[in-house]
């Protein structure tokens, strides 16, 4: 019996590539080859764009005819505010004129009609990590590969953030108070094994901290992130347990690196927080998860064995009689502690 579960990327150090994307069609200013940094523009497009229009033939009680005869624009030019668009000559020297009272670009002319497009705000897209273009998306952005840690996560919110990571938990589940977090920490993206209190994000965001990375919170901490001001990353989800060893490892050896958060990544649609190497990599990560097998790295989900990691020893075929008293198809798992246990396949995800 071949059997697939839920996975998650866990790496240290491996190949990279991410798609960067403009909201709407713009213009990508970077080329293939070109190293990029994390604040520079990669592309620009424009946003909220507004459209006038200007009753021409109504407001100078002319036919539609006539002004296109007297429109000294067409489709494409660009426009400012004061400038004449239409004159036309009349009998001893009685003509009209015609200011815009806009600043744009012509975007159509019909039945008398100026239609007029209104520059909106301009988007810019940034690189958010260093890397190197490997490819241009026409109109839409760009892919840029780098080498380093990847992790993907569970929840996040909607921002992006980057910055240097500073890990202040000294274990998977270690927790700070909001006076622990100090003046020196500000612009750094913190990573903290278990958040429980408001204090602690009003306090982070309040100091200039560009965002937190935490291992779990309490459920009802979830909606109060998502308006506290800085980026929040949840690797593990909700409850107490923090960080999960894997996680915990690749953050502290990553500890004073640059890392960029993203609310969500090429992989799966989850958010990813990535920290870049200097050192190139060979490894590539796994394609989707194939079924299941021994000698395999899992994390445990469910009590009373939650967020341990293990090792598949043992596949069985047939359903087995667990902790509880039902039958549930799973398998054995070698524990850190060298305990092998039987884990059903719900409970368990695989870390690649």
């Amino acid at each position: 019996m071949q059997t697939i579960i839920r996975s998650t990327i866990v790496n240290s150090h491996t190949r990279i590539r991410r798609k960067r994307l403009l909201p709407a069609a713009g213009t990508i200013v970077t080329g293939v080859g070109q190293k990029v940094r994390p604040n520079q523009t990669v592309a620009r497009t424009t946003q909220n764009t507004n459209f006038e229009i200007l009753s021409l033939s109504e407001r100078l009680q002319i036919s539609p005819s006539d002004v296109e005869q007297a429109l000294l624009v067409e489709p494409g030019t660009r426009i400012t505010q004061g400038m004449t668009i239409l004159e036309k000559k009349g009998f001893l020297g009685r003509g009209l004129n015609y200011e815009s009272p806009v600043d744009g670009e012509v975007f159509g002319i019909n039945n008398g009609r100026l239609i007029v497009k209104q520059s909106g705000d301009i988007y810019e897209l940034r690189a958010q990590i260093p890397g190197r273009v490997v490819k241009t998306i026409p109109n839409r952005g760009i892919e840029i590969e780098t080498f380093g840690a990847l992790i993907q996560a569970v929840w996040s919110t909607t921002d992006e953030a980057h910055g240097s990571l500073k890990v202040l938990a000294h274990t998977p589940d270690g927790f700070i108070f909001p006076e622990q977090l100090t003046s020196n920490l500000s612009r750094h993206i913190l990573a903290i094994g278990h958040v429980d209190q408001p204090g602690i994000l009003e306090r982070a965001s309040d100091m200039g901290i560009r965002a937190i990375i935490v291992g779990t919170m309490p459920a009802v901490m979830f909606d109060y992130a998502q308006n506290c001001g800085i980026t929040v990353v949840v690797t593990n989800g909700a409850g107490t347990h923090g960080f999960s060893d894997a996680v915990f490892q690749v953050l502290q050896e990553s500890d004073g690196l640059t890392a960029s958060l993203f609310p969500k990544g090429d992989e799966a649609n989850r958010p990813e927080v990535i920290i870049p190497k200097k050192k190139k990599s060979t490894h590539e990560l796994m394609p989707p998860p194939e079924p299941l097998a021994v000698g395999q790295q899992v994390r445990l989900l469910r009590q009373p064995f939650t967020n341990q990691m293990g090792e598949i020893v043992h596949i069985f075929n047939r359903a087995q009689l667990t902790l509880i008293g039902n039958r549930a198809h799973g398998a054995n798992v070698r524990l850190q502690s060298n305990q092998v246990v039987f884990v059903p396949f719900a409970n368990m995800e695989a870390i690649i």
